[in-house]
């Protein structure tokens, strides 16, 4: 339908003896040929336009919605200027995460002849997104009265009462891939207090979510990390729960869960916990997305380690901008009651509070590889004085800083790659619990 529209505003049409084209040598043949000059490079024009909106498409149809903004603006700038082509615009700027421009680019469609229902329906779908429900049933009930089709014109009437579903409604993701830990054990590399240990690994994950009704959903996940030499370190995360969604007011979208949580290390039992959390969600514009999350566990330890019994609370705030390109920010804060491990010439604190903050940047590169910059920071308050050989060493306090550098590929069949290197540090009041640590890491993984 693009390719259509842009046709009948270049295509140009000329018929003998139909009184335009004069005898030769006649005034009127020489203004005729001046006008045939001028009026080439509009055809060109034209060509290239119909080109560059084709090429557009294509990019799009491939995931590269960069190179589609490029195509397509270059076809405006051509002189294109049809209801397919801003719609189309409209769809690779939201997919690449600038929904200002989106909006703004399904509002010149709605003033074409032919994309009038389809872009008042994708804006009423902005609106929701950033909590604007009086302007989104607006933009429904408006598409719903222009449709052309009955598909579209249900879709936009079903819009008006939207029901709450567990989105996605059902999936599977898996992922594998494996790279190197330089210090396992997190610990210093000052012998006296225990050498770093490093290693190749291999891991994977398998998370699945299914619904059970509009509302309510089942979810379970696996983890399993393997590494190469040290068997001491071998990881394995059993987790799976319940699930309700629903709707706070007009804006807000809730999600509240109750998990169970098992882990190996080393091959025995390591923790058990049960989980209970939710999370509130609220567009509050086009670009940004609010999330306040709240997490309580219960954990027992198992033989060995009952210095992990306890409780622990996190809440955390997120501002996430829509799309794969763009900003993520976080602060979070967290504390754990946890039994504390004491003998009569030691004491070891594993009660602690922490606040931490988190910023990530994604942007699309030329090649269709996607890099991403993040680094977080987290202090850490313990509550009791250690004491090792009957000495007291002091009040624990740390400060970690992560600094992490990706790169990321989609794949053919709808797998993804990532490549990525992250460095660490631990700053510690008390020496022994300084440390350096680099993970670099690949992985391969794909959403079913």
């Amino acid at each position: 339908m693009g390719r259509a529209d842009g046709r009948r505003i270049f295509r140009w049409r000329f018929n003998k003896g139909d009184g335009l084209l004069p005898a030769r040598g006649s005034r009127a043949a020489a203004l005729v040929a001046a006008a045939l000059f001028f009026a080439l490079p509009t055809a060109a024009a034209a060509n290239t336009a119909e080109e560059r909106f084709r090429q557009g498409v294509t990019s799009v149809r491939a995931g590269d919605y960069s190179a589609a903004i490029e195509y397509f603006e270059a076809a405006r700038r051509a002189g294109l200027d049809t209801g397919a082509l801003h719609f189309n615009l409209g769809v690779a700027y939201y997919r690449a995460g600038r929904v200002e421009q989106a909006e703004a680019a399904f509002q010149r469609a709605a003033r074409s002849e032919t994309m009038v229902a389809p872009a008042l329906y994708q804006l009423g779908r902005l609106a929701r997104e950033r909590g604007d429900e009086d302007a989104a049933r607006g933009y429904f009930r408006r598409a719903a009265a222009s449709a052309r089709t009955d598909a579209l014109r249900r879709r936009a009437e079903a819009a008006l009462t939207p029901r709450v579903r567990a989105a996605p409604p059902d999936y599977v993701y898996l992922s594998f891939g494996g790279g190197y830990d330089s210090n396992l054990a997190l610990t210093p590399a000052d012998a006296s207090a225990g050498s770093e240990q490093s290693d190749l690994f291999v891991d994977g994950t398998l998370v699945a979510r299914a619904p059970l009704d509009d509302r309510d959903y089942l979810r379970a996940s696996v983890y399993l990390q393997e590494f190469v030499d040290e068997d001491d370190f071998t990881l394995a995360i059993l987790r799976g729960g319940i699930g309700r969604v629903g709707t706070l007011g007009a804006n807000w979208r809730w999600d509240a869960w109750v998990d169970a949580r098992y882990q190996e290390f080393g091959g025995d039992a390591f923790e058990y916990a049960l989980l209970a959390g939710g999370e509130l969600r609220r567009r509050l514009d086009p670009a940004w997305l609010l999330a306040l999350d709240y997490r309580l566990e219960l954990t027992s330890g198992a033989s060995g380690f009952r210095f992990l019994d306890g409780r622990g609370h996190y809440l955390s705030a997120t501002l996430d901008q829509r799309g794969r390109d763009g900003w993520r920010l976080s602060a979070a804060a967290a504390a754990t009651d946890r039994d504390d491990r004491e003998t009569a010439d030691d004491f070891f604190s594993f009660s602690w509070t922490e606040f931490g903050l988190e910023a990530a940047y994604r942007r699309s590169l030329a090649t269709g590889d996607r890099l991403v910059l993040a680094g977080d920071w987290a202090h850490r308050d313990y509550d009791g004085t250690e004491v090792r050989n009957g000495s007291a060493l002091g009040r624990r306090k740390d400060d970690r800083l992560g600094l992490e550098a990706a790169l990321e590929r989609d794949l053919d069949a709808d797998w993804s790659a990532r490549l990525s290197l992250r460095v660490e540090r631990r700053d510690s009041n008390l020496a022994q619990f300084d440390y350096d640590r680099e993970v670099l890491r690949v992985r391969l993984d794909r959403v079913f």
